[in-house]
């Protein structure tokens, strides 16, 4: 059932229209397309009115969900100097986000289709890592091209609801 999990959220990953979009220097996020050096104020109003922002510690970074209940995480967006510096787009995670209903296989095949279709080859550097302490472990799988990245976030934490997470990133 695991396996299931993770193989249909890394190929859900690869699979997602905007991973291999042509333009790898923007990312959707909050109902609008940004870029890193975007101006925060072409931005922010649209934020502050749209979704519920908290401020991350005393930086100019904020967390981002949706206003209505139950305030799904939709990521989070950092500036400086002014300008966005740093975007993570939250793609959900768990069961609840995307089902039991598709066997693993079935996922592949539609991965590999989609890609081939594209007919246009994508340097993918693919990084795994794994952190151990005593209350668990967290794996990560991260798929890194251009100035995108997705990162799958696999926990197993004793004490904890663990659920797979699905993140977009874009990096300067």
């Amino acid at each position: 059932m695991r396996l299931r999990l993770v193989l249909a959220t890394i190929l859900f990953c690869l699979t997602c229209p905007l991973a291999f979009a042509e333009n790898t220097n923007s990312i959707w996020f909050a109902g609008q397309y940004i870029k890193i050096g975007t101006p925060k104020a072409r931005i922010f109003d649209k934020l502050v009115s749209d979704y519920k922002l908290r401020k991350v510690g005393d930086t100019d970074q904020w967390a981002v969900q949706d206003s209505a209940p139950p305030h799904r995480h939709v990521g989070i967006i950092a500036f400086k100097n002014g300008k966005v510096d740093f975007v993570n787009k939250s793609w959900g995670g768990g069961e609840e986000t995307y089902g039991k209903s598709m066997e693993p296989f079935e996922i592949i095949y539609r991965a590999l289709s989609s890609i081939s279709e594209e007919g246009k080859p994508r340097p993918i550097v693919l990084e795994l890592h794994e952190s151990k302490d005593p209350e668990g472990s967290i794996k990560t799988i991260r798929l890194n091209f251009g100035k995108k990245t997705f990162e799958i976030g696999i926990p197993n934490m004793r004490d904890s609801k663990n659920a797979v997470s699905l993140s977009e990133i874009l990096w300067p």
